[in-house]
């Protein structure tokens, strides 16, 4: 198919054209057709109130035809075919204005259409507006290269490819010569926005608004300054100006005397872009003389050369008497003298002892003085800069392929005597600027490779290139701008890439817990990372940033990374949440009573609702001097530092002391306890007993034989013994308090049951100390036979009842039973897990379900052996919940626990799988969603906590542990100070965080080795294993010998020490670390 261009170029009227096509097979041509008009007469582009006011929009018709030939086919398509090979080019000028861009749309890519159509031209309504014409268009789907950029001129030429259906109801009908067969003619309108430069004129007038010069005239590009130049009038004086802005008059700014308060000039502000068309008028007064000094400046170039006159100058005097210094100019050379005379002209005679003179100007007369000052330089006058002039190429051209090379080719330098230094280009994009390295050499050409553009070249970007010039005389003007534009795919990712790490979570005022890191961003092809900019402020060599946030909020962190070809990435982004600090609760606990000469301790129970240390404590302290309370004394400060306690030294006098506190936590957040209840913070110090020596007499009896037990005695030293079974008992939950011994009251908030293999179920709460059935001091564990059980029934218990699950009648049954604590059954419920779950193992030496009571319900977590698996070869969990009370289901099954290998003998099923505290239930999420398809709800980097409502669909998982039998050190969370630990997957590369109970970052676990960077970095999987008392973290981890390591970090995730495991793991204590499985 052949196709031609056309091209309209007649200013100010947007012809209507016609898309001529040759007809290959016919020596036929059109007759003119009934054209539609479209008031194409008189086209004036539309300026759009609610848009950008240098905006201009009209509307274009692209015509297209097809013709019939002999053999049944058309020329250009069918009608009712849609075709995307229509092209059109149209050039359109501006008078007095430079065009920046044209943009073409369709009509249903511009709902404004109508309203261009109609605002452009002279319209009829209901006869010749667009409304009148839209039932008439064809429809053109797509536009491509629907943009084009100006050249700094008034004129712009945009070519694009319309893609239209050739609906056959919306074609004329068109004759030709020469055949009697009719063409189709179709019509597409076309939408152009033309975005032109801003237009600042300046023109001088008398205040009476006589013209005294020309206009002059200055296209605006947005963030570029516009000064006006104030010209000398000869005869006038510049008094001031007035500015119009868009037909809006503003104030008149003058001064009525020059002399006395210079003129006010316009202000030379960036334009940017918030306006069309700025008039400046610069106003003149004529001169009033009544004297007048000549003033020439002389210079000679040697001791024995003639002097030049430099410059001259005639200064008006309005009054007289008038006495003034005139002073020699600088740059002209070194001043050898002056001389002043009031008649004849100007003298050659040289006064050398005198610099300057000071005419005195007088009534009736002198009225008029000369003036002449004298010069040596031997240096030739200097050429004004902007006299100076030059230029460049673009080689291969304005437009080249995206990763394309490119020259920048100065030329044409024009210095006069100036001696050339340096150039240098400037590179400006979408607002940006950048400025390249000066070059020396007039003729040394700028090259570029496409892998190493300077920053600010973009693919598929438009450019504007300038050139300045640096000389002995000074610098040029921007020369230019030229534009480069880059089209087309680019041919792969090349450049560099930022990729930020970083907390997601912090606190205002606080330091953050780990810097933002930037040591993972990248090269594409390999380059070195050599520059980090963080927030498009910082430029540093450092990859890390530590800014403070003070206000809480949501805070966006960007950051550019160069690479050592000089290449600047794109900018990443990482939001990062600053919560408030919420200061600590302090508390006292202070003994009621005391004696005296006995020591008292006074102990801190303050801490944080937010998870921070408490770092300093102060102690004060009131006496009740006149037992009259204390609002008459004064405090008295005790201690300060970091110790929660203090002690009263065998306070001197009897009477009530009242305490005080003030505790403060990191960042000098402090509380106090003047909202603690007085009587609670009061001791009151008693004498002690009087002593007495009294003789007395009685009957003699016979001493007593018998020698007291004190109960500190029992307790430290005896055995405590079952009287039942003589079996010996647990002193653990018993404590000597003041010679009495009473249990202990544990806060079993965080609860864990446990399935092992061969090993009963046991429950740990919140102090380590094992809660499992029947354990007490009161006697030995009893058992009563209730039934026939094998190897799959399971047994677990809480206070109140004891309970039994056990497989059913069927393999997809299942039975649970509540005994109360003399094993009397309370209920029985059988439920039924078909073609889902079971509640037992293949073989009766592995047990699958694990057990749990919490908050009166019980939790029963079974796997699927539902042929096939998930798809990630792991097999689902499932839950039961069941009402302690009476057995009746509340919720199942759901979606909680954790993921299992389909395989069942492995040693996976050894680990803990629910864990709860008064929260609720609390699981750590691994894995990567590509392999676990079904999980409904992800937190992959932070901790999944869930006050579960059992009506959810979200679903909880634990994570996968690693192969291999020695490595099974199961996840652990927390039970002493304020952390809680999470990892990410194993396969994939994520830091381990430690968090605070409100999920407030505050610290990143430091890696034992250097993982290399970029993407192939080896992956460290830290297992926690458990805590100590100072808070440091113990976690397993592959070292780089493929051994199983432990490392320790303290409670900032610091590492402290790293040290290996022995091949074979052995239990030698059987304590457990918050649910640490017995795998000896």
């Amino acid at each position: 198919m052949k196709r031609k261009l056309i091209r309209g170029m007649k200013s100010w009227l947007f012809m209507f054209v016609i898309l001529a096509l040759l007809i290959p097979d016919l020596s036929v041509s059109p007759k003119q057709a009934s054209a539609l008009s479209f008031s194409n007469s008189s086209i004036t582009p539309y300026k759009d109130p609610t848009k950008a006011p240098t905006k201009r929009f009209t509307v274009g018709f692209m015509s297209y035809e097809t013709w019939p030939k002999d053999n049944g086919t058309y020329t250009n398509g069918a009608p009712g075919s849609t075709q995307d090979d229509m092209y059109f080019e149209y050039t359109y000028s501006f008078r007095d204005r430079v065009v920046n861009k044209v943009t073409v749309r369709t009509a249903d890519e511009e709902p404004q259409i109508g309203e261009y159509f109609d605002g452009s031209r002279t319209v009829k309504p209901g006869e010749s507006d667009y409304a009148f014409y839209s039932t008439k268009l064809a429809k053109a789907i797509k536009i491509n290269s629907s943009s084009s950029t100006g050249n700094n001129t008034n004129s712009i030429t945009v070519k694009v490819r319309v893609t239209g259906e050739l609906e056959e109801n919306k074609a004329i009908r068109t004759e030709g010569t020469g055949t009697k067969k009719q063409g189709f003619r179709w019509y597409y309108p076309i939408v152009f926005e033309f975005d032109l430069a801003g237009k600042q004129t300046v023109k001088p007038f008398t205040r009476d608004g006589v013209p005294l010069g020309d206009v002059v005239t200055k296209h605006m590009k947005v963030g570029t300054p516009y000064p006006a130049s104030i010209p000398t009038i000869p005869g006038y004086e510049y008094v001031g100006y007035r500015e119009t802005i868009d037909q809006a008059e503003g104030p008149l700014y003058v001064t009525n005397d020059p002399a006395t308060k210079p003129a006010p000039k316009p202000e030379a502000k960036n334009y940017d872009g918030s306006f069309d068309e700025k008039n400046i008028s610069l106003y003149y007064d004529p001169i009033v003389t009544a004297g007048t000094i000549h003033v020439r400046h002389m210079v000679r170039t040697s001791p024995t050369a003639p002097f030049n006159e430099a410059s001259s100058e005639d200064i008006s005097v309005r009054k007289i008497p008038d006495k003034r210094t005139v002073s020699p100019k600088s740059g002209l050379g070194t001043v050898i003298g002056s001389n002043l005379v009031y008649s004849g002209g100007f003298s050659n005679a040289i006064d050398y002892s005198k610099k300057s003179q000071v005419p005195d100007l007088k009534t009736p007369s002198p009225k008029e003085a000369w003036v002449s000052i004298f010069y040596e330089n031997n240096q030739p006058p200097q050429p004004d800069p902007s006299s100076l002039t030059g230029d460049f190429d673009i080689w291969p051209g304005p437009v080249i392929k995206n990763g394309d090379p490119f020259t920048l080719h100065p030329k044409n330098f024009e210095l006069k005597s100036c001696t050339y230094i340096s150039h240098r280009f400037m590179i400006e994009r979408d607002g940006q600027h950048h400025l390249e390295p000066n070059v020396n050499g007039m003729s040394t050409d700028s090259v570029y490779q496409g892998n190493k553009y300077p920053p600010l070249i973009q693919y598929d970007s438009i450019h504007m290139i300038s050139m300045k010039i640096f000389t002995s005389c000074g610098e040029t003007e921007w020369i230019g701008p030229k534009s480069l534009e880059l089209k087309g795919d680019p041919p792969g990712p090349s450049g560099p890439v930022a990729v930020i790490k970083g907390p997601v979570k912090v606190k205002a005022g606080q330091p953050l817990p780990f810097p933002f890191d930037g040591s993972d961003s990248f090269d594409w092809e390999g380059k070195r990372i050599v520059q980090y900019t963080w927030d498009q402020k910082l430029v540093t060599k450092s990859p890390t940033y530590s800014p403070t946030y003070d206000t809480p909020g949501t805070y966006t962190v960007r950051l550019n990374v160069k690479n050592d070809w000089d290449v600047l990435s794109e900018t990443a982004e990482h939001t990062v949440e600053v919560v408030g600090n919420d200061p600590p609760v302090a508390l006292l606990s202070v003994p009621p009573e005391g004696t005296r000469l006995s020591p008292v301790v006074i102990q801190s129970m303050a801490y944080s609702t937010d998870g921070d240390k408490i770092v300093s404590h102060k102690f004060q302290m009131k006496y009740d001097a006149k037992n009259n309370g204390f609002e008459d004394d004064a405090w008295q400060t005790l201690q300060e530092g970091a110790s929660d306690s203090y002690t009263l030294q065998k306070p001197a006098r009897v009477g009530k002391y009242l305490f005080r506190e003030e505790a403060c936590e990191i960042g000098n957040i402090c509380a106090d306890t003047d909202d603690q209840a007085e009587n609670e913070r009061t001791l009151v110090i008693h004498n002690l007993e009087p002593m007495a020596d009294v003789k007395t007499s009685s009957p003699v009896n016979e001493p007593d034989t018998r020698t007291p037990l004190l109960m500190s005695n029992l307790y430290n030293n005896g055995t405590v013994v079952s009287l039942d079974t003589g079996a010996t008992g647990d002193k653990s939950g018993w404590i000597l308090q003041g010679g009495e011994l009473r249990t202990k009251s544990y806060k079993l908030d965080f609860g864990m049951f446990n399935t092992n293999v061969g090993a009963p179920d046991k429950y740990f709460g919140e102090d380590y100390v094992n809660r499992t059935l029947f354990a007490g001091m009161q006697n030995a564990p009893t058992y009563r036979l209730v039934g026939a059980y094998d190897k799959n029934t399971i047994f677990f218990a809480d206070e109140k009842y004891v309970y039994s699950v056990a497989r059913g009648a069927t393999d997809t049954d299942a039975v649970l039973v509540a005994y109360d604590k003399s094993m009397n059954v309370r209920w029985q419920k059988s439920f039924s897990m078909t073609n889902l779950h079971t509640v037992y193992a293949l073989t009766n030496t592995e047990l699958m379900t694990s057990a749990m009571v919490k908050d009166g319900r019980i939790y029963l977590m079974v796997r699927s052996t539902q042929s096939p698996t998930l798809p990630s070869g792991k097999a689902e969990p499932f839950t039961f919940v069941f009402d302690r009370e009476n057995g009746a289901m509340v919720a199942g099954p759901l979606n909680i626990g954790s993921r299992m290998p389909a395989a069942v003998n492995t040693p996976w099923i050894m680990q803990n799988n629910l864990y709860a505290d008064s929260k609720g239930i609390i699981h750590m999420q691994n894995g990567s969603r590509s392999t676990q398809t079904q999980r409904d709800y992800q937190c992959g980097t932070g901790l999944c906590r869930a006050s579960y409502d059992f009506g959810s669909n979200e679903s909880y998982y634990g994570g996968v542990m690693q192969g291999d039998t020695n490595e099974i050190l199961p996840r652990y969370i927390s039970q002493k100070g304020t952390s809680v630990y999470f990892t990410g997957s194993e396969t994939y590369v994520r830091d381990p965080i430690l968090f605070d109970p409100n999920q407030v970052q505050i610290g990143m676990l430091e890696y034992p080795y250097n993982r290399g960077t970029g993407f192939n970095k080896a992956s460290i999987q830290f297992r926690l294993i458990g805590v100590d008392d100072a808070g440091n973290f113990y976690s397993s981890f592959h070292n780089k010998s493929d051994k199983v390591a432990i490392a320790i970090h303290d409670k900032t995730g610091k590492l402290i020490k790293t040290y290996e495991v022995p091949d074979a793991l052995v239990l030698s204590e059987p304590v457990y670390y918050s649910g640490t499985t017995d795998i000896s």
